[in-house]
C-alpha cells in the first residue's frame, strides 16, 4: 500500500476487492479476475465512455464501470 493513497473495498459478485486511489470498477474487476464487457475501453487511453457497455449496478444506480 502507498502512503496516503485512499484504500477502499468494494464486492464483486461477492467477492471483496481492495480498490486503490483512482482505479476504475472496470480495472478492479479485471484484477479479481472478472471480464466486464467493453467496445471502447483501452487501459493505456483510458475512458472513452461511449459504448456504454460497461454497465455495472453500484448502490442501487447504474454506472459505467470504465469511469466509476
Amino acid at each position: 500500500m502507498r502512503e496516503g493513497v485512499k484504500i477502499v473495498t468494494i464486492l464483486i459478485d461477492g467477492k471483496s476487492v481492495n480498490v486503490e486511489g483512482k482505479e476504475t470498477i472496470f480495472d478492479a474487476a479485471k484484477r479479481a479476475g472478472k471480464e466486464i464487457p467493453s467496445l471502447c475501453y483501452d487501459s493505456r487511453l483510458g475512458s472513452s465512455e461511449h459504448c456504454g457497455l460497461c454497465v455495472v449496478k453500484t448502490d442501487g444506480k447504474f454506472e459505467l464501470s470504465c469511469s466509476a
